[in-house]
């Protein structure tokens, strides 16, 4: 059985990129006496602004979407290892 987290990882990826894409076509249309358009989910601009705490912190290496495809694979790999040590062994 093969995990679901990489391809939700992928598809948060695509749908990231079609956000970026969109706002970047909305900026074209921007009226110039307004602030810059900032899409939801861009970590970049506003969420710069935002202070990391213990109860609310973001990682790029060890967030949700990367540990979600992360993760089963260490445990199918370390599954893997044990099944192939249980049959060195046992021969």
């Amino acid at each position: 059985m093969v995990s679901d987290g990489p391809e939700d990882r992928f598809l948060v990826q695509v749908y990231r990129n079609q956000v970026k894409h969109a706002a970047a076509l909305l900026t074209t249309l921007w009226p110039a006496g307004i602030a810059p358009y900032q899409y939801v989910g861009d970590s970049g601009g506003a969420g710069q602004d935002v202070q990391m705490s213990v109860a609310g912190w973001r990682l790029e290496i060890i967030s949700t979407t990367r540990l979600a495809a992360l993760i089963p694979l260490a445990v199918a790999l370390v599954w893997l290892g044990l099944l192939i040590a249980a049959q060195l062994g046992g021969s």
